[in-house]
């Protein structure tokens, strides 16, 4: 799934985004810069080397998740279940 498609099912009310649910789910290396994913299930998801750059990512699981070199800086993961 890329970006787009992932922002579309989000802005269509999808909220699990999780391996289970949707499988291969690959955001490696993408710029998700000021992406806002609200309490999204990103459990299991690639998101190694991922600009996530002033994402909103408040209340969203992000267990299991890759995050090896993810930049984060200014991200907002308040909330967020990162272990």
């Amino acid at each position: 799934m890329d970006p787009k498609e992932l922002l579309e099912k989000y802005e269509a009310g999808e909220r699990n985004f999780s391996k289970k649910q949707l499988m291969g789910i690959d955001l490696e290396g993408e710029n998700l810069t000021g992406i806002g994913f609200v309490a999204a299930d990103l459990s299991k998801a690639d998101l190694s080397q991922t600009n996530l750059t002033e994402a909103n990512l408040e209340g969203s699981n992000l267990l299991g998740a890759d995050l090896s070199q993810a930049n984060f800086s200014k991200a907002n993961i308040v909330r967020a279940n990162l272990l």
